[in-house]
């Protein structure tokens, strides 16, 4: 099982976006061991982001690309290491509980990226995915981990 994987076609609309924001949130990560050059590039980018007078959900894949391109193949590889082990936690969690929602099954993948990224930031992404929306959630995950870089 994937709990990433999804039939619901709102969800994997904005699933670009979903990603961006979990790449955001794993940059943070102080183990990544970024490089002052790699701060700086990063940061770079950071700005431009939120400096974008709007951003599209077509613009996400474009936006992570550029992000992953300024990490070593051993930072993106250690990235997918750490979101391989959140996939195994979440795995563990959903085979002890027992879970159902007014309307059904759970949607695993929803509650996959509520793992990372809160389940507010999900909702309030699946409930308006329009360009204000998708703005505003990846400025303030840009912000955080520009924060976080400075550190």
């Amino acid at each position: 099982m994937n709990p990433y994987a999804s039939t619901d076609p709102r969800l994997n609309a904005v699933r670009p976006v979903l990603e961006l924001l979990v790449t955001l949130r794993q940059l943070t990560d102080p183990a990544l061991m970024l490089t002052s050059s790699q701060r700086e590039r990063l940061s770079s980018l950071l700005d431009s982001l939120q400096a974008a007078p709007a951003l599209e959900i077509g613009d996400a894949d474009r936006l992570n690309a550029e992000l992953n391109a300024e990490l070593s193949a051993t930072q993106r590889q250690q990235l997918e290491r750490v979101r391989t082990a959140q996939t195994a936690r979440l795995r563990t969690l959903l085979t002890r509980a027992r879970l159902a929602t007014p309307d059904g099954p759970p949607q695993l993948a929803r509650l996959a990226y509520g793992q990372w990224l809160g389940a507010e930031t999900v909702t309030a992404l699946l409930t308006t995915p329009d360009r204000a929306t998708v703005t505003r959630l990846v400025r303030a995950a840009a912000l955080r981990t520009e924060a976080a870089l400075k550190l």
